[in-house]
């Protein structure tokens, strides 16, 4: 089904995403129709304050992820060419963004991320920045992003935004099933920790835990068990 068809069908709801790996294919079914060939959702603030970003889904590589960074996300969150939900959205180049820490812009267009667009929307009372990107300038149609953006907000919502919380009888933490989370999707350490924001020694102090808690004897075996027990 068409994602931003859920917004015009009264059956639609039915095919929200339910969990993160339904999320990640409605996420690569929107990229598709607007044109993107990347894409990354970010939280942006939490009860401690507006300064906090954690990325919960993506498909960038590493080196992009690490030049972004915290500092570009949070000045993306509050640029002007930033689009808020039903509001008209345009692509821009990376080069054409002064909101960008220096150098961030110049290193992503040469990663291939030279057409973007970027919105922020709410789900769960909770905000997020959303990003698409092309590696060819005028491959974005960001005709499409407001209705694209209406339907990411029920899919957030549906799956409780990107499965962020832990059930309370879950062995582990919510930190240690996000980096179960990401080891699944085929991240590696240094990838976890830049998507963290944390060192790679906390990484791995997460991810030992979430092992040991689950009783197996490697990550590829903890990642099988906490998917067979629906933990991710």
């Amino acid at each position: 089904m068409n994602s931003l068809a859920l917004l015009r069908e009264p059956t639609g709801e039915a095919s929200l995403p339910v969990d993160r790996a339904g999320l990640l294919r409605f996420l690569l079914d929107l990229s598709a129709q607007l044109g993107a060939d990347n894409y990354l959702i970010a939280r942006i603030g939490s009860e401690r304050g507006n300064d906090e970003v954690r990325i919960i889904a993506a498909n960038w590589t590493f080196d992009s992820v690490e030049t972004l960074g915290h500092e570009g996300l949070l000045a993306l969150a509050g640029a002007p060419v930033t689009a808020f939900v039903g509001a008209p959205a345009r692509s821009w180049r990376p080069l054409s963004l002064a909101a960008l820490p220096p150098g961030t812009a110049v290193q992503l267009d040469s990663a291939g991320h030279r057409d973007f667009v970027s919105a922020r929307l709410r789900a769960c009372n909770r905000h997020y920045l959303v990003l698409f990107s092309a590696s060819r300038l005028n491959r974005l149609n960001p005709a499409q992003l407001p209705a694209a953006l209406m339907a990411l907000s029920y899919a957030l919502s549906s799956t409780g935004s990107g499965a962020e919380e832990a059930a309370p009888d879950y062995p582990i933490s919510v930190r240690e099933r996000e980096c179960l989370g990401w080891v699944a999707e085929g991240k590696t350490t240094m990838d976890i920790a830049t998507i963290l924001d944390v060192s790679s020694n906390t990484i791995n102090s997460y991810l030992t835990h979430a092992i040991q808690k689950l009783a197996a004897r490697n990550r590829t075996m903890a990642v099988a068990l906490a998917i067979r027990s629906g933990i991710i």
